[in-house]
């Protein structure tokens, strides 16, 4: 049985909150096609969020995002199936798929960031809306499959040579995981930039992760994307005006 408009009514302890020009009724309208299954209304909403020039990091940020870790919670009750969660996840990398050409027009400077989840972290929808980030800021962007265990982490980072390292867990019980990692990569390569982010970020919490030089912890794509778009370090020029 789908949640009823009572159950999603505390949204905004969930993050369900319209986030710049995304009405409060299109997020809505979204979220219960998605628990739904319903992935033609998915694309009714995000095409008119991006017909009416809502920037694709705004639908990312204040459309799909907020929705994707609503159903996560509503799993996290029993409210809706593990079947449910999964189908919203192939809804939602469709989407993302269908926006996609929106984005490779920008101008390329050359950087390139290697990202990836950690080890037996399998959500990377929101890894891939980082890469799409990147992109959009001048970036190249290499993701890895779910889960990359540490030793082809160091691979892809010895093959690839990026200017910088993303890694994404939304799964408290990966903190372990992630800080082998940050081990790993710390010892092999000192001065290379590391990203820290996903939705256990959301909450704090990242105080662990301040103690490893070379760290930055990003809570939201807004954060990642003034931080593109300010910081020095991670400026790659003008992306594409069109985006």
């Amino acid at each position: 049985m789908l949640p009823t408009p009572d159950d999603l009514s505390d949204g905004k302890d969930a993050g369900l909150e319209p986030v710049g020009e995304v009405a409060g009724d299109d997020l809505e309208r979204y979220l219960q096609a998605l628990i739904a299954g319903d992935g033609t209304t998915c694309v009714h909403v995000v095409d008119k969020a991006l017909a009416a020039g809502i920037p694709v990091p705004r639908v990312y940020e204040g459309l799909m995002k907020p929705a994707l870790y609503r159903i996560g919670e509503l799993w996290a009750r029993n409210q809706v199936s593990v079947a449910c969660e999964h189908l919203a996840t192939t809804i939602t990398e469709g989407l993302l798929n269908r926006v996609y050409p929106r984005i490779v027009h920008a101008r390329r400077c050359g950087r390139l960031a290697v990202l990836a989840t950690v080890e037996d972290e399998l959500h990377q929808v929101g890894l891939k809306m980082v890469g799409d980030l990147f992109e959009m800021h001048g970036w190249d962007a290499r993701l890895l499959s779910a889960g990359v265990p540490l030793d082809r982490l160091l691979d892809a980072i010895e093959r690839e040579r990026p200017d910088a390292v993303g890694l994404s867990f939304s799964v408290d019980l990966h903190v372990d995981g992630l800080e082998r990692m940050l081990r790993g990569v710390r010892a092999a390569y000192p001065e290379l930039p590391i990203l820290i982010g996903g939705q256990s970020l959301t909450h704090g919490g990242h105080e662990r992760l301040d103690a490893y030089p070379g760290v930055t912890c990003i809570a939201s794509l807004d954060d990642l994307s003034r931080l593109l778009q300010s910081e020095p370090r991670w400026i790659c020029g003008p992306a594409d005006q069109a985006l």
